[in-house]
């Protein structure tokens, strides 16, 4: 706004929303991206740089891949140790009870 250089020296205000912030008040700036804490949490980045619903479709299938490659490696590595487990539990049972117990799991998950 252009003033009078009277009513300009009666008004005095500090420079951009420094004090004395009166005439007019100037309010802080919303929706700014904080880069510090872009720098340390991807999530945050994530939401900033997509917007909120982009971000957690993305972030949503980039926990399933993960769970997914976390459940192959432990099958990978884990596996050959329950087989040994169940071949020694279950090796002493004579193979007809075998049908018994597989139809117990199968009806005990249903």
């Amino acid at each position: 706004e252009v003033l009078p250089k009277s009513l300009a020296e009666e008004r005095t205000n500090g420079k951009g929303r420094h004090e004395p912030n009166v005439f007019p008040i100037l309010p802080s700036p919303e929706g700014r991206v904080d880069i510090l804490k872009m720098m340390y949490n991807p999530i945050y980045m994530l939401k900033s740089l997509l917007g909120g619903e982009l971000a957690l479709k993305i972030g949503g299938g980039c926990a399933c891949c993960l769970i997914s490659v976390a459940f192959i490696a432990c099958s990978i590595m884990f596996g050959p140790m329950f087989e040994i487990l169940l071949q020694s539990t279950f090796g002493v049972l004579p193979s007809f009870l075998w049908h018994y117990i597989l139809i117990g799991i199968v009806l005990s998950t249903v």
